[in-house]
């Protein structure tokens, strides 16, 4: 049993001393892309937008619709400072997301003036991040390694926001804001060794509760990844 835990001991070690997806002492950088998304994005409802369009109430038909999915990408480099363990540094640009909703039919003022007509919103927004993580590399093969990190981030949020109709007395709200915040990023993934410069990662990461017109989102973003180790 001792001889049996003996050699399994020695085959980790082996496997950690041999693995250049993560080997200390070395630097690396990369460039990543794939699927981000938007949790609990705004539907860009109208009722979001009453009180500044002057509309109390309404009686009529309504609809909204809202893209959660963007294109994300993202660039990143780490140094490998003592065996499978990296401090990684990563600019994210999560892509943009938009969200629309209309209104047609009755609406009411606030003396209960009832007017008939239209009114829509739209929003936008576009998050990017930088992340600071320390990153462990556990060596499963001498060419696969699982990758697990944490760390925090700095991120900006721009919105634009845009709403209006053709109601008398309604004008037209168009305007763009940005908004900072910082909080806790953290993911995990795969290592794959192509070459001993060359290596592959897929990875699926967090930026958790983002701040966005006094509102919060968790943004994810699926990536692949092409790294290069000096």
């Amino acid at each position: 049993m001792k001889k049996t835990v003996k050699l399994l001991v020695a085959s980790i070690i082996a496997i950690s001393a041999n693995s250049a997806i993560a080997e200390s002492g070395k630097w690396y950088i990369g460039v990543g892309a794939g699927l981000s998304l938007y949790n609990d994005w705004s539907s860009g409802n109208i009722t979001a937008f009453d009180d500044a369009l002057g509309v109390v109430n309404f009686d009529g038909t309504q609809s909204t619709d809202s893209d959660d999915n963007a294109f994300g990408y993202k660039l990143f480099g780490g140094y490998t400072f003592y065996k499978n363990i990296a401090v990684e540094l990563s600019y994210i640009d999560m892509g943009e997301v938009d969200a629309n909703s209309s209104a047609t039919g009755t609406f009411y003022d606030a003396m209960d003036n009832a007017i008939d007509g239209n009114l829509f919103a739209s929003a936008k927004a576009n998050v990017t991040a930088f992340t600071l993580d320390a990153s462990l590399n556990v060596p499963m093969t001498s060419v696969f390694a699982l990758i697990v990190k944490a760390g925090v981030y700095a991120a900006d949020t721009k919105l634009e926001l845009d709403a209006g109709g053709d109601i008398p007395g309604v004008e037209d709200i168009d305007y763009s804001k940005t908004d900072s915040s910082t909080g806790l990023h953290y993911g995990i993934g795969v290592n794959f060794k192509v070459t001993d410069a060359i290596g592959l990662r897929a990875e699926w990461e967090r930026l958790d509760s983002v701040e966005a017109n006094d509102g919060k989102s968790d943004v994810d973003l699926l990536s692949a990844a092409v790294i290069y180790n000096f």
